[in-house]
């Protein structure tokens, strides 16, 4: 932008004139002035111009452009190609009213703000695709009742299932009256004394009162009365293959055994095993279940579990009931007294399920046991020199007690202070040898006892080796 003429002062009458005006008012003639050549116009330093004369800005955002116009153009094409789209309306979101401010003054109706919110657009969705459908499993339906009643026979009968440990590992026994227990001779074996495991947790001691090897039964007497509803056996005439059993026991696992585990099964047939009725049931039995109750819906027992088939699945046996009964009312079990049902066949061979593995305080009791036998047989022959020394007394210094047993004259040589200097020295002799096996058996007892020995078994060893006689303790 150029900049305009200062104005001049005209030097007679003092006016201001424009610069451009040569001759003022007055009539004074201003001198000529050199007008300065023009400026040149100034450059345009962003671009050149072209050729033609047009700017490039203008061709530098049409470019662009027209680019932006064709790929729209492409892109409405391939809009209408595709399928039309669901259209889902979408329904305005009842506002809540807000709350007005008391102490805001009220703007006119026309100045308010809609409380209604505007309508939203239409949101266009891809056609919808129907999802894949799982694979539908059919479930077996059971019945309420029957899965109550399955319950309800479970807990009534489990009461009565106790597990018994004897010298040769765990099995499974059931109280058929308040102190009477039923299970397998193989679980007892020789014991005559065993520990009894009560569903509630109480332990007892068991006596073997009874047993039929022929069977595999055993009777055992608890020292506890058991305050339940002992079980009832039934007899093997009324059971029919096809109907629904339990076995009840104490499976081992590891050196532990699960009291009162359940398996269901039915009654596969009835079946004879060297002359003795056998029911056959595909109940899973295992190490420890021997012994246990077999028993049906109605909670009595059928038979006693003992035996199961190693190489085939589900096959398992159990005595029949009425051999227990037998044994039970002091009969004579012989492999007539359950085989009395007609119909009974077959001769299987199954291998008998082992008791379950000795737990640690079993393995201690047996190495007890083993050690308490060593000893008793190191003292028989001090033993039998006692008994010979009480005869030679007897014989040479009471003869008026000849004929009597060393057990009758052994007091009286205490008391004999007549005797002459022979019986003298062989009454000190006798007496201080019968203290001397009697501390051996003290110590070797109390030993015997901290490793759980039974005490029927310590009982049964001494008598086998003739120390059974209950003098030594005076």
């Amino acid at each position: 932008m150029t900049d305009t003429p200062r104005p001049r002062t005209c030097p007679q009458c003092s006016r201001i004139v424009p610069r451009q005006v040569d001759t003022c008012r007055c009539g004074y003639q201003f001198p000529a002035t050199v007008q300065p050549p023009p400026l040149p116009a100034p450059q345009d330093d962003r671009a050149p111009s072209t050729a033609s004369g047009s700017p490039l800005p203008v061709l530098a955002w049409s470019l662009p452009l027209t680019a932006l116009i064709i790929v729209a153009g492409i892109a409405i094409i391939l809009r209408r190609q595709e399928p039309a789209p669901q259209t889902i309306p979408v329904q305005p979101v009842q506002e809540r009213p807000a709350l007005q401010d008391q102490s805001a003054p009220a703007l006119p109706p026309e100045a308010q703000p809609s409380r209604q919110p505007a309508a939203l657009p239409a949101i266009e969705l891809p056609p919808a695709t129907e999802p894949a459908q799982p694979a539908t499993v059919v479930a077996t339906p059971v019945s309420p009742a029957a899965a109550s009643s399955l319950a309800d026979l479970v807990s009534r009968c489990s009461p009565a299932v106790v597990t018994i440990e004897s010298a040769v590992g765990l099995g499974t026994g059931f109280f058929v009256t308040p102190n009477r227990i039923i299970t397998n001779h193989h679980v007892v074996m020789q014991s005559t004394v065993v520990t009894l495991r009560l569903a509630g947790g109480q332990q007892s001691r068991g006596r073997v009162v009874r047993r039929s090897i022929e069977a595999d039964l055993a009777l055992i007497e608890s020292e506890v009365v058991f305050a339940g509803s002992a079980l009832t056996l039934r007899p093997v005439s009324g059971v029919r293959p096809g109907e629904e059993v339990l076995a009840i026991g104490s499976p081992a696992l590891g050196r532990s055994a699960l009291e009162s585990s359940v398996t269901r099964g039915i009654i596969s047939g009835i079946r004879s095993m060297e002359g003795i009725t056998v029911i056959q049931t595909d109940a899973a039995l295992n190490p420890g279940n021997s012994g246990g109750p077999l028993v049906d819906a109605s909670g009595r027992v059928v038979g006693i579990n003992t035996i199961k088939a190693i190489q085939q699945e589900s096959i398992g046996f159990a005595v029949a009931a009425d051999y227990a009964q037998a044994l039970l009312d002091g009969q004579p079990v012989t492999a007539a007294a359950g085989s009395a049902r007609a119909g009974v066949s077959g001769r299987p061979t199954p291998i008998p399920a082992p008791p379950a593995a000795p737990s640690e305080s079993e393995m201690q009791r047996e190495a007890g046991t083993r050690q308490f036998e060593a000893e008793m047989e190191a003292l028989a022959p001090h033993a039998a020199r006692f008994i010979k020394m009480v005869e030679n007394y007897r014989d040479g210094c009471l003869q008026q007690r000849r004929g009597q047993s060393w057990q009758t004259v052994e007091p009286a040589i205490a008391a004999d202070s007549a005797a002459g200097a022979d019986c003298m020295a062989l009454r000190s002799e006798i007496i201080s040898f019968k203290s001397e096996i009697k501390n051996a058996l003290r110590v070797v007892g109390d030993q015997a006892r901290r490793a759980g020995v039974y005490p029927g078994q310590m009982r049964s060893i001494m008598a086998k080796y003739g120390l059974s006689w209950e003098g030594w303790e005076r």
